[in-house]
């Protein structure tokens, strides 16, 4: 600046060889291109971040409902075995679940299918037993019924025996004994 406030301006030119210049201008090239590659570098971050929230997403969303559809699926043959362990605590022993697939949940209801079909044979073998009992207690019964009017009957002819041994070769004096 002068006194006045004027500016002054100085211009210098430098002369340079093209090689140097060309390798100026190449350097320029190169961090256009990086400059680029950055840019493209966000770009392509944030391509590959949302591919990955929506891949996720999708993978969460299709194991909630699947883990859904087996969760009820499996409460649904537990709620079956509940309500057949119902009916059989109610004496219902014709009860019998359809076994389907080979899980821990089968096991279980094959092995409920076993222990009911076992109960119901050993109330059947109750049954028989209380009905042999009945048949020998009425049969008991009889027995003493029938052998109670024998027993004088039995005595009886025990004597008579003793008394027609004097008069076996008389026989009007034994039919004179009968009488």
């Amino acid at each position: 600046h002068d006194k006045l406030g004027q500016i002054w301006t100085l211009q210098v030119t430098v002369a340079v060889p093209w090689s140097v210049f060309r390798q100026y201008q190449a350097l320029g090239g190169v961090q256009k291109t990086f400059h680029q590659m950055d840019k493209s570098q966000t770009v392509v971050s944030g391509a590959y971040t949302t591919t990955f929230v929506t891949f996720s997403s999708i993978s969460l969303l299709l194991a909630i409902i699947l883990g859904s559809l087996v969760a009820r699926a499996t409460t649904g043959r537990l709620r079956r075995l509940h309500a057949a362990t119902v009916l059989v605590a109610n004496g219902e022993l014709d009860v019998r679940l359809e076994v389907a697939g080979r899980d821990e949940v089968s096991d279980l209801m094959d092995a409920f299918n076993r222990m009911v079909g076992e109960l119901q044979q050993s109330r059947d073998r109750v049954a028989w037993l209380e009905r042999v009992s009945a048949w020998q207690e009425i049969a008991q019964r009889l027995a003493h019924e029938i052998k109670n009017p024998l027993t004088p009957i039995q005595l009886s002819v025990q004597q008579l025996d003793r008394k027609s041994e004097d008069h076996r070769d008389n026989h009007d004096a034994y039919k004179e004994l009968v009488k």
